[in-house]
């Protein structure tokens, strides 16, 4: 990756398809390899996290898609309206296969289903019963990448995470 590229990237996507938002300039964006993530919007931070960067379309839909994260942490209605309008801002700036690529991640997004806590518990208990000996550590590690988490974020959100993972290992022996 040539030095600068992403902010560089970073810079044109906040002003040509977000110009109003971060006004003060306090977000930035950072490479982060072999994380369990392409992108990823961290708000305490201030951060836009990148694992993934591939040609221009791809990494500027990257960035669209976690600035969009910055308005709505889901994927639901919120953020769908501002990659919409993210779509139609590439159509004006003749970036048509751009355009075209974020309207693919909505229909992608609207494909998938929603992961509820009952599949990341049932993930849990599956992990255990094919490996008895699983560390809670690495089961959190395991599962959090399963499902696009970071383990801290993956504990944080599924706070039974160690009581199932407990309970499990107890009804094995």
């Amino acid at each position: 990756m040539k030095r600068g590229y992403l902010s560089s990237r970073f810079q044109y996507v906040r002003r040509h398809f977000f110009p109003r938002w971060d006004a003060k300039k306090k977000w930035s964006v950072r490479y982060i390899p072999n994380a369990p993530f392409h992108g990823r919007c961290d708000d305490r931070n201030r951060v836009i996290l990148i694992n993934h960067i591939g040609d221009e379309d791809e990494l500027d839909l990257l960035l669209i898609h976690e600035i969009c994260h910055v308005y709505c942490k889901s994927h639901k209605e919120r953020w769908q309206d501002r990659m919409s309008e993210a779509a139609r801002r590439a159509e004006v700036l003749d970036r048509r296969l751009l355009s075209i690529k974020i309207m693919s991640e909505l229909e992608a997004v609207n494909a998938v289903p929603e992961i509820r806590a009952e599949h990341v518990y049932r993930a849990i208990e599956s992990r255990i019963i094919d490996s008895p000996s699983v560390r809670y550590k690495d089961m959190v590690l395991y599962i959090a990448h399963d499902f696009g988490f970071t383990p801290r974020a993956f504990l944080c959100k599924y706070k039974r995470a160690r009581k199932v993972f407990d309970e499990t290992k107890r009804e094995l022996l």
